[in-house]
C-alpha cells in the first residue's frame, strides 16, 4: 500500500509538472513567473505575499519579478496607503495568458469531475488541501518548529 502510495504520488506530480512545463515553454517564461501570473491576476499581490503563498524567498520572487517586467508582463503599483508597498499588477498579455491557463485547467477539471462526479471531486479536493496542510506541517515540525499535527 505505502509502495504503490508513493509510486502514484510520484507519476501525478511528475505529469503535472510536464504540464506546467508545457505551458512554461509555450509562454517563453519560467514555472515560477507563470505561477506569479495566475496569482497577481487574483488578489493583491506583493513580493511577502507571493513569497508566503509559494514557500519561496522574497529574493526567488523579486527575481521572476524582474523577467516578468522586462517581458512587460506585470508593473508594480504603488500602494495608496503605505507607499513601501508596491503591488504587483499583469498586463493584458499577462492576463491572455492567465486566461489560457485557466481555461486549461477548467477543462482538465471538467475531465475529472466528469469521471469522478461532482461529490467525489469535492471530497478529492478537500482531501488534497487536508494531505497539503498535513505535509506542511510536517515540514515545519522537520525545521523545528513545534506544530501540532491535526
Amino acid at each position: 500500500m505505502l509502495k504503490d502510495l508513493f509510486i502514484q504520488l510520484y507519476i501525478n506530480n511528475k505529469l503535472f509538472i510536464e504540464f506546467i512545463e508545457k505551458l512554461s515553454k509555450k509562454y517563453n517564461i519560467n514555472h515560477l513567473q507563470l505561477y506569479i501570473i495566475v496569482l497577481s491576476s487574483y488578489d493583491k499581490m506583493n513580493v511577502s505575499t507571493l513569497s508566503e503563498t509559494l514557500n519561496i524567498t522574497k529574493s526567488a520572487v523579486s527575481q521572476a519579478l524582474v523577467g516578468l517586467s522586462i517581458k512587460r508582463l506585470i508593473i508594480k503599483k504603488q500602494s495608496k496607503e503605505d507607499k513601501k508597498i508596491f503591488y504587483i499588477t499583469p498586463t493584458k498579455k499577462a492576463e491572455k495568458i492567465k486566461n489560457e491557463i485557466a481555461d486549461s485547467f477548467l477543462y482538465k477539471y471538467q475531465l475529472f469531475e466528469e469521471k469522478l462526479g461532482k461529490d467525489d471531486m469535492a471530497k478529492f479536493i478537500e482531501l488534497i488541501v487536508k494531505f497539503n496542510n498535513i505535509l506542511e506541517e510536517l515540514k515545519q515540525n522537520e525545521e523545528g518548529k513545534d506544530v501540532k499535527i491535526s
